[in-house]
């Protein structure tokens, strides 16, 4: 997960929206 992270990041202006979706989808699977 991290890896696709740090990738996200450095694509950020045309992945911030996908980032943000895929960062709650994570944190909602953990609970």
């Amino acid at each position: 997960m991290k890896i696709s992270l740090v990738v996200l990041v450095f694509n950020e202006e045309d992945t911030i929206p996908i980032f943000y979706r895929t960062v709650h989808e994570f944190n909602e699977l953990e609970k």
